[in-house]
């Protein structure tokens, strides 16, 4: 009666926290020797604390990157390739 919704409509982790970053040389997508960087989304690192739920890589000479998230609890793995640089970009699956 009234409003009642199913797990399912709800949002699991939304900003995915414990999801795994990384960054490739453009058309190099899961090659080790053009890994870029690598990060960890987390809110939190220290007592009392947080941080944005983000992923931040300088590119250096590079005008754009491929990028692979692998989400936590198996949830999956995302790509997007030929990523420009200087931009921050929001991911949904």
């Amino acid at each position: 009666q009234g409003g009642a919704s199913s797990a399912s409509s709800v949002p699991v982790n939304p900003m995915g926290i414990g999801s795994f970053v990384r960054v490739y040389a453009a058309g190099n997508l899961g090659n080790p020797n053009y890994l870029v960087g690598t990060g960890e989304i987390a809110a939190g690192y220290g007592y009392a604390s947080g941080q944005e739920a983000i992923a931040h890589f300088g590119l250096s000479r590079f005008e754009a990157c491929d990028v692979e998230i692998t989400l936590p609890c198996g949830r999956g793995r995302l790509e997007r390739k030929g990523v420009k640089a200087n931009q921050r970009l929001v991911v949904a699956p």
